[in-house]
């Protein structure tokens, strides 16, 4: 590894630089707030151990004591001040703030300026500088700072240490050794920051790649968890509707089966007038098997994506008028009046087939659940957001709250015989609701028990 390629490795990227520094100052302060607290009572030792022994010896070491005593209560204070600074930020969780950054760069500093103040000191009875190598090795293991400022925090101290170190020491030759092994001991420090602040930058990279991962995993996670709830919801809800649709499939052919018996056993001796009854009625339980299985096919088709959407401007008001004529005949047998009071010339977007498949479901409903003599209305409105609100008003038999609420939900039943006893499945509703969101809209129903139902349902007047 070059040197260009090392400096990129230990240099803060721009995207990751505030993440970076409030982790690392995050971890600074809680290695601060532990650490002191082991410390300072070291110090407190050290200086009574020192105050028994304070008038010992000569008078060269009784000064040397008192320089410890001095040096080590000012570390004592001073250490004290940064805990209770650590302790303050640790429990606001406030890392990033300019306190944090005094906190931690003093910290880093003072020791190295008192362990060159030490080692001056002990100049008084010894050649060693063992406090200002020992402080120079410690701090990169307590706390990571940037290399940069670490190189200027040793570069300091260093100058420092040389500049005092002549007050106590005036030997030459010790000046030189100690000079010697003073800048050793600095340059060892940073080096071994260096070496701390590349590791400690590579695993909080790394962690921030797991980190991104185990969060893309758990959204995953999450999504999968959803689709398979959903999926489990929709296997439970088609299972109860194709329950529901093999129920009133089985209705009408117990009436076949048990003609048919009869028929094909010889014991039936029936009048022209019970046959003409009988006949009604296998026409009207075939006719509703038809009509069930063939909404129950556009549905399959719609679920599988099989029926072609294509939506396209088209006179809509043209539709209305030929399908109120095709329930015309139905209606007149039971006495409703069909009220058109749809706009003229009303163009929509959508797909012709399915609007008007939409609209014959409705108005057979009407037809089917208005009492005889009753009436029923054909309109439209135009919508705040530009839609057409198309409606299917009755004064029937009227649903109940329950109903209503139930009334486009696959896992619910909701179907009752029409007012001349037609069979119903509540299927229609279904695929009419398929087929409008299918073309952007909406469907809803209001209605009232013994005064009759609203169905409403909406379609863009043009291409949106």
């Amino acid at each position: 590894m070059n040197i260009a390629e090392y400096l990129t490795n230990i240099r803060i990227l721009e995207a990751e630089k505030e993440s970076v520094l409030y982790e690392f100052q995050k971890r600074n302060i809680t290695r601060l707030n532990m650490s002191v607290r082991f410390i300072l009572p070291l110090f407190l030792i050290l200086i009574f151990f020192f105050l028994l022994d304070l008038n010992k010896g000569s008078a060269i070491e009784q000064k040397w004591r008192i320089g410890i005593i001095l040096s080590h209560s000012t570390l004592f204070f001073v250490l004290l001040c940064m805990l209770i600074s650590s302790y303050y930020l640790c429990k606001k969780d406030e890392y990033t703030k300019n306190i944090s950054f005094f906190t931690t760069h003093f910290t880093y500093f003072f020791p190295l300026l008192m362990g060159g103040v030490l080692a001056t000191i002990d100049q008084l009875v010894t050649t060693a500088i063992n406090p200002f190598m020992i402080t120079c090795l410690v701090m990169p293991l307590f706390l990571i700072i940037r290399p940069l400022y670490s190189l200027f925090w040793y570069t300091l101290a260093i100058i420092i240490f040389l500049i005092i170190e002549p007050i106590t020491q005036s030997n030459p030759n010790i000046l030189l050794s100690n000079t010697a092994n003073g800048i050793s001991a600095a340059t060892m420090g940073y080096a071994l920051s260096l070496i701390l602040w590349q590791i400690n930058l590579k695993k909080f990279r790394q962690e921030l790649i797991i980190n991104k991962q185990n969060e893309v995993l758990e959204k995953q996670n999450a999504k999968l968890i959803l689709n398979t709830k959903e999926l489990n919801h929709a296997i439970q809800t088609k299972d109860k509707f194709f329950s529901i649709i093999s129920h009133d499939l089985k209705s009408p052919f117990q009436g076949f089966i048990g003609l048919t018996q009869m028929m094909a056993e010889g014991n039936i001796d029936i009048s022209k007038a019970e046959l003409m009854e009988f006949s009604k009625s296998l026409h009207d339980s075939a006719s509703t098997v038809y009509k069930l299985l063939e909404n129950l096919l556009e549905w399959a088709q719609m679920q599988k994506g099989e029926i072609s959407f294509a939506p396209h401007s088209f006179l809509l008001s043209e539709a209305v008028e030929q399908i109120i004529n095709t329930f015309k005949q139905r209606a007149d047998q039971k006495g409703i009046t069909i009220l058109n009071d749809f706009p003229s010339n009303q163009y929509v977007f959508g797909d012709d087939k399915m609007i008007n498949a939409v609209l014959r479901n409705l108005l057979s409903n009407a037809v089917k659940f208005t009492r005889r003599n009753g009436n029923i209305i054909v309109g439209a409105k135009e919508t705040e957001d530009k839609m057409l609100e198309i409606f299917v008003n009755d004064n029937g038999v009227g649903l109940s709250p329950k109903d209503v609420n139930n009334l486009f939900k696959i896992e619910e039943k909701v179907s009752s015989p029409g007012t001349d006893g037609e069979l119903s499945s509540g299927l229609g509703l279904l695929l009419c609701k398929e087929f409008v969101e299918k073309n952007g809209g909406k469907i809803r129903a209001e209605s009232q028990q013994e005064t009759g139902s609203t169905f409403y349902f909406t379609v863009p007047e043009k291409q949106q």
